[in-house]
């Protein structure tokens, strides 16, 4: 049998009849779950690059759908310039997965900002939950035993133990534990199940995180751990004592972690000049050396965009590492110029303005915001791809779509 690809509503599980874009669409974003956290497994044939591109197919040929004539042309004339630049820059192969990064994102934000595309993703995911759930139960249980066995763990920066599992950084690990918490949000949300189970369920790849030292996922961390008990626990009472049991938690696993050993070691080096300085561990002189490659590049390169390969190379050249720009808008600006940076803002307040839609409290929408500024400011958002799914996925959790309206129209 083949797999017609036609867009429209899926009906029961997963059928190789008929399968719509959008249900691809979340099978492939579910999928990339596992191929991450087994990444060492699918290195020689880079797996996770395939599955990006065809995410990034299917995101522009539903996101294409609801554009007018003269979007589309724009989207046209940046895909010449995106093409353009990779086929002239020093490292294709690093232009090309950057530039691909910041169009899936682009793409997928366009469409959580889209309600009618929303809403079909939304369905997809739930369609398909008894997926959701194995992912869930597949995912963090490997995740178990390689925290208990101690797989995985390498000692890096500042002498420390940091677990990466078996994927190919620390970033990586945190940001995929991040895409199967909030499959966890999304299955309890949309779900009847036994909600301490899955609470404890949850706390694992939390642990994880701790464990890998990226800093900069505490936040999602604590924004999740937030959302996922202010969701479930109806009684404010015992809101309260879980929240005050689970903040002592909080400061206690961090300070028994590898999370705590890279702030220790931030504040002994030269980084540690200002609390800034500690805190990012020198991100500003990163900022500093990108601005001004940018004021340094000629008028072309800083409307179109001078190339995300030259990022890399002035940061080895300077600062002895091989390193992107730890922020969005400055990495944006040298690599896609004026033009680009001008782009991800549109979409990114866009979306700040469905947030603010959501039948949620004030101080639920201000997280999900922080969700993605903090990181997008001190670290990247973008370029973490599990990152930005994982923020799809809560983002539909939240939305407030009801079962019983899906019902209606022929999901079960």
């Amino acid at each position: 049998m083949q797999c017609k690809i036609q867009v429209g509503e899926g009906r029961g599980n997963i059928s190789l009849r008929y399968i719509s874009l959008y249900s691809l669409l979340a099978l492939l974003m579910m999928l990339f779950v596992i191929t991450t956290l087994l990444q060492s497994l699918f290195d020689r044939i880079s797996i996770n690059k395939f599955l990006g591109f065809f995410i990034a197919i299917m995101a522009f040929a539903l996101w294409s759908r609801t554009l007018k004539k003269k979007q589309l042309l724009s989207a046209y004339v940046l895909l010449s310039v995106c093409s353009l630049v990779v086929l002239t820059s020093s490292n294709i192969g690093q232009e090309a997965v950057d530039w691909m990064y910041f169009f899936i994102s682009l793409l997928l934000l366009s469409l959580l900002c889209n309600p009618l595309h929303s809403k079909e993703i939304y369905k997809a995911f739930y369609q398909y939950r008894i997926l959701v759930k194995a992912i869930i139960w597949i995912s963090t249980g490997v995740l178990f035993i390689l925290l208990a066995s101690r797989i995985g763990y390498k000692y890096k920066w500042g002498e420390g133990s940091y677990f990466v599992g078996l994927c190919n950084s620390e970033h990586t690990l945190a940001s995929v534990c991040c895409l199967i918490m909030a499959l966890i949000c999304f299955y309890v949300a949309t779900n009847d199940c036994n909600k301490l189970i899955y609470g404890a369920l949850f706390l694992i790849p939390a642990f994880g995180i701790f464990q890998s030292g990226a800093r900069i996922f505490l936040v999602p961390v604590a924004i999740m751990g937030y959302l996922f008990i202010r969701k479930n626990v109806k009684k404010r009472v015992f809101r309260s004592i879980i929240y005050a049991i689970g903040g002592l938690g909080f400061v206690y696993v961090l300070l028994n972690s590898s999370m705590m050993e890279k702030f220790l070691y931030a504040f002994d080096t030269q980084y540690g000049g200002t609390i800034m300085d500690t805190f990012t561990s020198g991100r500003t002189e990163i900022w500093a050396t990108e601005l001004q490659l940018f004021s340094e590049s000629s008028i072309l390169k800083k409307i179109f965009g001078g190339s995300f390969a030259a990022i890399y190379t002035t940061n080895k050249t300077n600062l002895g590492l091989r390193i992107g720009a730890h922020n969005d808008l400055i990495g944006l600006l040298c690599g896609t110029g004026i033009m680009g940076l001008s782009l991800y803002i549109y979409v990114l307040s866009s979306l700040m303005k469905n947030i603010f839609r959501l039948h949620i409290s004030g101080l639920c929408r201000m997280m999900l915001c922080a969700y993605v500024i903090v990181p997008l400011i001190f670290n990247g958002f973008y370029p973490y791809q599990h990152y930005v799914y994982s923020f799809a996925v809560l983002f539909l959790s939240l939305q407030g779509f009801e079962k019983n309206l899906i019902t209606k129209q022929g999901i079960e």
